[in-house]
């Protein structure tokens, strides 16, 4: 328990935390990468729309025709 407690006291965000933000991060974007070119997002996905507003609709277009201009290119 003594150790336990001294890891809980003395926690800090070292190099490993930040570490694991980073990769965490990148794996948000590849992930919302394919879901973009599926013509969802994960803001659709979680609110359970299957036809988004008029708004909206034209971002994740606008967004997938990037993205897979940029995929083509490479």
């Amino acid at each position: 328990m003594a150790r336990v407690r001294y890891l809980y006291v003395n926690w800090s965000l070292g190099r490993s935390a930040i570490a694991m933000l980073f990769w965490g991060f990148l794996l948000a974007i590849i992930f919302e990468g394919f879901l973009i070119i599926s013509g969802r997002t994960i803001l659709t996905e979680i609110l359970g729309w299957d036809n988004p507003p008029k708004p909206i609709s034209t971002i994740i277009d606008i967004g997938r025709g990037r993205l897979e201009k940029l995929v083509c290119e490479q």
